[in-house]
């Protein structure tokens, strides 16, 4: 069975979707990294810490 996306539903999805890549773009601004997970759609943003070169996980959104 394949579900039926109204115009309305695709749109907002579209949206969303920008919304998030801006927000993405901002925080490679600051100097983050935000990488999206492929098989969750969720994007996990990273950092680097002065004291350790290792990249840690800050936040998953």
């Amino acid at each position: 069975m394949v579900a039926d996306v109204s115009g309305y539903s695709e749109r907002a999805h579209e949206l969303a979707e920008e919304l998030a890549e801006r927000a993405a773009e901002n925080l490679r601004r600051s100097g983050k990294t935000v990488v999206r997970n492929p098989t969750t759609g969720r994007y996990i943003v990273t950092r680097t810490s002065p004291s350790n070169p290792e990249t840690h996980i800050r936040r998953v959104a």
